[in-house]
């Protein structure tokens, strides 16, 4: 079984992705289809898929690239992204590479990924819990894992020019060719 989906746009799945602390906008074109075998346990599901004007967290990110595959004899989601700078889909205007899995039974996530120049923004949310500002554009790697109501954010993002909002302190410090280190 084989479909396309064209002009979809991505906010009508926040109703789901909300609870998940994930809000995503843009509009998606693609194909999908059902593999199918002779044991139903080893079926599978998959799909290619363009989002033009991609949004994560209200944040304008680029274009996204993504393949996904539903394995059902693992239960698993498994995700393949990319963000690029511009439609050319070029690798000198890659600006992101995400892979990972979702687990919807055990409610787990787990992605890992290379940035560059990336609008770290995007990521304020997941730092709440100490810093109300969060500006500019890292480069580096990182990963977000943990049961999908809290996953955490770990690894190492270098920013060349930023801003971090301390909640503690009051105060808001200007980054400078800094590592942040999430841990």
């Amino acid at each position: 079984i084989l479909f396309d989906f064209n002009n979809i746009e991505l906010g009508i799945a926040n109703l789901f992705l909300n609870r998940f602390n994930v809000d995503l906008q843009g509009t998606a074109t693609g194909k999908g289809g059902l593999v199918n075998t002779d044991n139903i346990q080893m079926f599978a599901v998959g799909s290619e898929f363009k989002v033009y004007n991609f949004h994560f967290n209200n944040v304008y990110l680029g274009h996204l690239d993504t393949k996904t595959i539903w394995m059902n004899q693992e239960k698993k989601l498994f995700i393949s992204s990319d963000i690029y700078q511009d439609s050319s889909y070029n690798s000198e205007s890659k600006l992101t590479n995400i892979n990972g899995y979702f687990d919807p039974k055990e409610r787990y996530i787990d992605l890992k990924g290379d940035i560059k120049n990336f609008n770290i923004k995007a990521l304020e949310k997941y730092t709440k819990s100490f810093a109300h500002k969060m500006e500019g554009f890292g480069t580096g790697e990182i990963s977000f894992r943990g049961p999908i109501n809290d996953p955490k954010l770990v690894g190492e993002v270098v920013v060349g020019i930023g801003v971090i909002g301390i909640d503690y302190l009051k105060t808001e410090y200007a980054i400078r060719n800094g590592k942040i280190s999430f841990i």
